[in-house]
């Protein structure tokens, strides 16, 4: 379990940068190791999305009104049936770097996909 989470990990750092060609290879990478019914919860804003299709726009959404944002991850744990990756969030805009640091936990299916992934962070710090 803790390869797939690597691979997620990565998918997800990946995940912020929606632009360019290979965008939709991009989503469906981090889509891909999501279950179906995949929750994804950013806490701090209040919204849960549920499914690839919701999930997926909610990504979209997102990236297209911070033009500059990035995910940095840091550590990250897994016992194999939940998770936990501690990371950074930056928002560049208007010459400012914003930084927040944020914590996602989640639960991993049997299958190995990721069934459930909360955001938690500080959207003072990010400007939001």
């Amino acid at each position: 379990m803790a390869d797939s989470l690597d691979a997620y990990v990565s998918a997800w750092a990946e995940h912020t940068k929606l632009r360019g060609a290979d965008a939709d290879s991009k989503l469906q990478a981090v889509l891909a190791m999501m279950a179906e019914d995949i929750e994804y919860t950013d806490t701090p804003s209040g919204h849960t999305f549920k499914g690839h299709d919701a999930v997926g726009h909610a990504f979209k959404h997102a990236i297209s009104e911070v033009l500059d944002l990035t995910v940095k991850p840091i550590v990250w744990y897994t016992d194999g049936k939940r998770f936990t990756i501690e990371y950074e969030t930056t928002i560049k805009s208007e010459g400012k770097e914003l930084v927040a640091p944020t914590v996602a936990v989640g639960t991993i299916g049997p299958d190995g996909k990721i069934t459930s992934h909360s955001d938690y962070y500080d959207r003072r710090a990010l400007g939001l």
